[in-house]
């Protein structure tokens, strides 16, 4: 079943309250033109909804078995990939599973160290 773009909205609305940044990679050429630094810097951000501790509620809400330490979710139309970084809270995470479904899009990470 399809769900509409108001029921969409409304589930946005009270729940897509957490702001979560997507990370790049950018180059930086030191000014003696020496040395090259992969910096990490926001890429934009998205609102989601955050939870923690996330195997044993994935394995009893969908059948599936994945080693994350944190679930978003957010709207569908939400651009990020798989292999994204992420920053929510001060952590970073490994985007390591894309779950789409009608209403809206199952994010889940791997913190990085």
């Amino acid at each position: 079943m399809l769900l509409p773009n108001r029921f969409k909205d409304e589930i946005a609305s009270r729940f897509y309250d957490k702001e979560i940044t997507i990370l790049t990679k950018q180059e930086t050429i030191e000014p003696d033109g020496g040395v090259i630094r992969n910096d990490e810097v926001a890429k934009g951000t998205f609102l989601g909804n955050v939870r923690f501790s996330v195997n044993a509620e994935l394995q009893s809400e969908i059948g599936l078995s994945v080693d994350a330490d944190i679930i978003i979710t957010c709207d569908n139309e939400t651009e990020i990939a798989l292999g994204d970084r992420v920053t929510y809270l001060g952590k970073k995470y490994k985007v390591n599973n894309l779950l789409p479904s009608d209403s809206h899009l199952t994010i889940t990470g791997k913190e990085c160290q």
